[in-house]
C-alpha cells in the first residue's frame, strides 16, 4: 500500500491537490498511465485514478497493454458476467499475477458497464515472427495480407516504420545482453530487431484503442508499461497517428519519492517524461 501520495504537475511546477488534477483531466480525450509492472502502489493509484476519472464521465474506457487483442472476446465475456475469473485469466491469457495487480481494474469497469479494451500483439504471431529468424520483424509482418490469421488483430499493414528519435528514446533502456547478444547479434543489429517488434507492438496497442475511441467517441484511459507511456513518444503518438483525435493527450506516471526528482527533470528529446507525476512512499 502507498501512503503520503502527491501530485505534481511537470510543466507548472507545481503540486496539485485532486480537484485540481481531475480539472486538468476532464478535457483530455486521451490518459495514458505508465507503471513498473507488479508495483502493488503504483496499481493501487492506477485504480484510484480511474474510479475517480470513470466518476466524472461515463464514457471512458480501459485500454490495457496486459491483453492480447484476440482475447477480446473473453475480456467481454466477463465483463458481461459470463466468464468467471480463473476463465479470464487461463482463456484470456492474462499475465502472471493478473489478479493481484490488475483484475482490480477491470472489475471497477465491469461494476460500472465500462469497457475494457484488450490491445497487445497475439503472442502467436510473436511466435511466428521469431520462428522467421533474425530478417526483419516488421518487414515480415507487412507481407501479411488479409488472409492472415491475425489479420483482425493486428493494425493495418504496411505498419509504419520506426524513426531515428523513436529508436533512439527505444535505446535509453535497451539492454543488449539479453536482447541479441546471445544470439550473435551486433549492438546495432539487435537493436534495429527489437526495435522493429516494438514499434509492432506499441502500434497495435494504439491502433486498437484509437479504433475503439473512433468506433463510440469514449475517451480512453490506457494503462501500460512506463517505456510505452512516458515522454508520449511510443504508444500516444501512434494513437495520435491512427486517430488525430487522440492527438491532445495527458501523460500519467508514478514514482517513489526517492525517484521524483531525477524524474521531475527527465527530457527526451525536448519532451518531459510525463505531464503529472502521483508520487508514493
Amino acid at each position: 500500500a502507498y501512503t503520503g501520495m502527491q501530485i505534481y504537475d511537470v510543466a507548472g511546477e507545481l503540486y496539485l491537490d485532486e480537484d485540481a488534477l481531475l480539472g486538468d483531466l476532464e478535457v483530455a480525450p486521451a490518459i495514458y498511465v505508465g507503471e513498473q509492472h507488479e508495483t502493488p502502489p503504483i496499481h493501487e493509484l492506477q485504480l484510484w485514478l480511474l474510479e475517480r476519472v470513470t466518476a466524472q464521465d461515463g464514457f471512458v474506457a480501459l485500454a490495457m497493454e496486459h491483453f492480447q487483442a484476440d482475447e477480446q472476446d473473453v475480456v467481454d465475456g466477463y465483463l458481461a458476467g459470463n466468464r468467471s475469473v480463473s476463465q479470464l485469466i487461463s482463456l484470456g491469457d492474462a499475465w502472471p499475477d493478473f489478479e493481484d495487480h490488475w483484475l482490480p481494474l477491470v472489475d471497477h469497469m465491469r461494476s460500472q458497464g465500462l469497457d475494457v479494451i484488450a490491445t497487445n500483439v497475439p503472442e502467436e504471431a510473436l511466435d511466428t515472427v521469431y520462428a522467421n529468424g533474425l530478417s526483419s520483424p516488421l518487414a515480415f509482418v507487412n507481407t501479411w495480407d488479409t488472409s492472415s490469421t491475425w489479420d483482425a488483430d493486428l493494425p493495418p499493414r504496411q505498419i509504419r516504420a520506426w524513426d531515428a528519435t523513436y529508436q533512439a528514446y527505444f535505446e535509453t533502456g535497451f539492454d543488449y545482453a539479453n536482447h541479441g547478444q546471445n544470439w550473435g547479434l551486433t549492438y546495432q543489429q539487435a537493436l534495429d530487431y527489437f526495435s522493429d517488434l516494438a514499434v509492432i507492438r506499441d502500434h497495435t496497442m494504439a491502433y486498437h484503442l484509437a479504433m475503439h475511441a473512433q468506433d463510440t467517441g469514449d475517451r480512453i484511459y490506457f494503462v501500460g508499461g512506463d517505456w510505452h507511456v512516458q515522454t508520449g513518444l511510443a504508444t500516444p503518438d501512434l494513437a495520435a497517428h491512427w486517430n488525430s483525435d487522440l492527438a491532445d493527450y495527458v501523460l500519467v506516471t508514478t514514482t517513489p519519492r526517492a525517484g521524483f526528482e531525477t524524474l521531475r527533470t527527465a527530457v527526451f528529446e525536448g519532451r518531459a517524461y510525463a505531464d503529472y507525476i502521483l508520487i508514493y512512499e
